[in-house]
């Protein structure tokens, strides 16, 4: 299978009514083709009733013509000004469309979201329940078509609020069309994935980014901070790591006393994060090597090193 075979779903986010010819499906692995069919996101449309000569280098686009075979099976032509009736096969002119539906079953399964999924806007916002996030309870929505330069249009069908967290394809909304806090507004392509031909949504990485959203005793609510899921991840990584720090800083010097020489207490591995944060592992890894953040890697030096762990003081 495709690393990703998502990855032909994505961009069609950003298409009001996507549809993908035989040609941009072919360069589909099989596998990858047969698990999005299994999946639901990809459905048979309309043949297409005109395709691009490939028998000349002008690229010219014709209208098939069916003609029936003595046999009585169709074939399917074009004309080309160049080399005359071109025949033109049957997979050439399968058309396919994208379901958003099993992205919706999804997060209704992860979150265990109750009630009905209701469609606010025709194809683009889908209000699909209520369930427990980030230790509140929140109505789910997913939504696209957030960056079209008609979106000011969906504007009074999405959520507003501290509760809502909206799920959104495509391209990120424009700044001041969605009024919820920043880490309310979550990227599907970030926590979805592909898994045993299963589509899977990773709780614990936005259960994470969910509560980033302070809130003083008073009630008094701060302005969010504009922080991606990565960023909240890594943030939680931190923490950890400066945990066991202060833990390995008291073993070292314990040894120290008792043995003559300081032991280092083995930092935790990608997996034991990945258990403790509830995410996947994978998340883990692409958050670790993020260049973004100066400090992860100082603090896993410092982990992996009993002489500055001595120094510590977290």
């Amino acid at each position: 299978m495709s690393p990703d075979p998502l990855s032909i779903i994505w961009p069609c986010a950003d298409i009001p009514d996507p549809v993908l010819s035989g040609e941009e499906v072919g360069c589909l692995s099989a596998p990858a083709f047969d698990c999005l069919i299994s999946l639901g996101l990809l459905r048979q449309a309309d043949t297409a009733r005109h395709v691009t000569c490939l028998d000349c280098t002008n690229h010219h686009v014709e209208e098939v013509l069916p003609l029936k075979s003595p046999d009585g099976c169709t074939r399917f032509f074009i004309r080309c000004p160049e080399n005359g009736r071109i025949e033109v096969s049957r997979e050439r002119l399968l058309q396919w469309t994208i379901d958003y539906t099993p992205l919706q079953q999804a997060l209704i399964s992860a979150f265990s979201v109750k009630g009905n999924p209701e469609e606010v806007a025709p194809g683009c916002i889908w209000n699909i329940g209520r369930a427990a996030l980030g230790d509140q309870s929140r109505t789910i929505w997913m939504a696209r078509g957030l960056a079209w330069s008609d979106s000011l249009q969906l504007k009074k069908a999405l959520p507003l609020g501290r509760s809502p967290v909206l799920f959104f394809l495509g391209q990120p909304p424009e700044t001041g069309l969605v009024d919820i806090p920043a880490e309310s507004i979550i990227d599907l392509k970030a926590i979805v994935r592909i898994e045993h031909d299963k589509l899977i949504v990773d709780r614990g990485a936005v259960d994470c980014q969910l509560r980033q959203i302070d809130t003083t005793q008073t009630g008094k609510k701060t302005p969010p901070k504009k922080r991606a899921i990565r960023a909240a991840l890594i943030d939680a990584i931190k923490k950890e790591l400066k945990e066991h720090l202060r833990s390995a800083h008291d073993h070292a010097h314990v040894t120290l006393e008792k043995k003559g020489e300081a032991e280092l207490l083995p930092p935790p591995t990608q997996k034991q994060l990945a258990k403790h944060l509830n995410v996947h592992e994978s998340s883990i890894s692409r958050a670790i090597k993020d260049k973004s953040d100066r400090e992860m890697p100082i603090l896993w030096e410092i982990a992996n090193d009993v002489s500055q762990i001595l120094k510590f003081k977290g």
